[in-house]
């Protein structure tokens, strides 16, 4: 039997703090192992013009060009368990809205392994 892939799971961790992070003003984005997109608060579904639900069927390169430095944050903090932020970076697609000039923060889920955030 195959496991349920990441980004159709109850993400409890997520669910258990809904409220404090969608009021977070900032874009919020979970990415999985596999580079899917998990969980946007309402500051991504702005930013990327697109609902959760929508995004919780993409690809982080499919919101944030391949070319972009964020995903090599993305790696960095999956490789090596911490933090790091990136400063003046371009997120965005012609299909969210275009790309926009933006500081990148990135950290580790513990409960999740492989599971980072992104704030943009």
């Amino acid at each position: 039997m195959t496991p349920m892939p990441l980004s159709q799971m109850p993400l409890e961790p997520f669910d258990k703090h809904a409220a404090l992070l969608e009021s977070l003003p900032d874009p919020l984005l979970a990415i999985d192992g596999a580079d899917r997109i998990v969980y946007a608060n309402a500051g991504a579904e702005e930013f990327f013009k697109a609902s959760t639900s929508v995004l919780r069927r993409l690809k982080i390169e499919e919101v944030i060009p391949a070319t972009s430095p964020v995903h090599d944050v993305i790696r960095r903090t999956r490789q090596g368990l911490q933090s790091f932020n990136e400063y003046g970076v371009y997120a965005g697609t012609p299909r969210t809205g275009g790309e926009r000039l933006v500081d990148v923060q990135t950290a580790n889920v513990h409960d999740l392994p492989g599971v980072v955030l992104l704030t943009i």
